[in-house]
C-alpha cells in the first residue's frame, strides 16, 4: 500500500481511529524517497487534510498534515543511519542522516498521484492557500522526526497567510545534535513533543551527540508519559510495540478515550 496512491477511509473502517471521510477530505499526499542509498522506491508518507466536519479540537476548515511512522525494514534501515550526523544546508548544527535524506526525498502529490509544485512545505502551504485555516502538523516515531524538520520549513511557507501553525511531535526519535535542537527552539515558534518513559524509540539514536527537543515556556512543551499512570501498559512494561503504539500514547494522554481503549482491545 504505502508504494501506491493511498485513499481516506471510509467511515467506520476497522482499525481506525479519527482520520476517514467522515470528519476530512484529503487534500494531497506525502511522498518519500525510502531507499536512502539507491532512492529506488517513492512511498506515501502521509496526507494533507481538511476537516469537513468537527472532530476532537478541529473545525471545519481546519488543516491536518498527518506524517506517518515506520512500516517496513527498509525504513528501518533509514532509522539506522540515524545514528549518523550530517550537516544540512541552512539547518544549524547536525541531524540525523537516516532521517533527514528521507525529508530532503518529501514532495507533494494530489491523491491521484499529479505532483504538485515546490517544495514540500510550498506546496503543503499552497494547498492551505485556497482556504487559509489553521493548520496541525503531527507526526509518531518515523514520522515524527520528519515531522519536526517539515515544521521548520512550512512555519516559514505559511507564515504569508498569517495562520495559526501548531506542531505536535509523539514518540520521536532525536533529531540532531544539541547545536540543532538549540537552533530550531528559536526557529520554530511553538511546538509540542510527547514521549513515554518505556518507549526504545525516543531514547534512539545515541545521546550524546543526538538530543531530543527541549522545553522552554508556554510555547516549546515538552512531556514525558510516566510508568504506571493512567492508560499506560502493565507492569513491567516489557513489550517495546506496545510500548510504542500511537493507541496507546492516546490512551495515556486521555484514559477516557473510549477509541483509544477500542483499538487496543482494553
Amino acid at each position: 500500500m504505502a508504494g501506491g496512491n493511498p485513499a481516506l477511509p471510509k467511515k467506520g473502517a476497522p482499525g481506525i481511529a479519527y482520520v476517514t471521510d467522515e470528519h476530512w477530505v484529503a487534500l494531497g499526499q506525502l511522498r518519500c524517497d525510502d531507499l536512502f542509498i539507491a532512492r529506488g522506491k517513492n512511498v506515501y508518507y502521509g496526507l494533507v487534510l481538511r476537516c469537513v466536519a468537527a472532530v476532537g479540537p478541529f473545525r471545519p476548515g481546519n488543516h491536518l498534515v498527518a506524517v506517518r511512522g515506520t512500516m517496513d525494514p527498509l525504513e528501518w534501515a533509514n532509522d539506522a543511519c540515524a545514528e549518523v550526523l550530517v550537516s544540512a544546508s541552512g539547518v544549524p548544527g547536525a541531524v540525523g542522516s537516516g532521517f533527514w535524506d528521507v525529508y530532503a526525498s518529501m514532495t507533494v502529490r494530489q491523491m491521484d498521484g499529479g505532483w504538485l509544485p515546490g517544495t514540500a512545505a510550498q506546496a503543503i502551504a499552497g494547498l492551505v492557500k485556497t482556504a487559509p485555516a489553521p493548520v496541525c502538523l503531527v507526526g509518531h516515531s518515523l514520522g515524527a522526526a520528519l515531522a519536526t524538520y517539515l515544521a521548520a520549513d512550512l512555519q516559514a511557507a505559511l507564515s504569508p497567510l498569517g495562520v495559526d501553525f501548531t506542531p505536535a511531535f509523539f514518540a520521536s526519535p532525536k533529531p540532531g545534535s544539541s547545536d540543532f535542537v538549540n537552533g530550531y527552539q528559536t526557529r520554530v515558534a511553538a511546538y509540542t513533543l510527547v514521549d513515554f518513559a518505556a518507549d526504545l524509540v525516543p531514547m534512539l539514536p545515541s545521546s550524546p551527540p543526538s538530543m531530543a527537543l527541549k522545553a522552554g515556556g508556554a510555547l516549546h512543551n515538552v512531556k514525558m508519559l510516566q510508568r504506571g499512570s493512567p492508560g499506560s501498559p502493565p507492569w513491567p512494561e516489557l513489550n517495546p510495540v506496545q510500548n510504542h503504539d500511537p493507541a496507546r500514547y492516546a490512551l495515556m494522554l486521555d484514559p477516557a478515550n473510549a477509541t483509544a481503549r477500542a483499538l487496543l482491545g482494553a
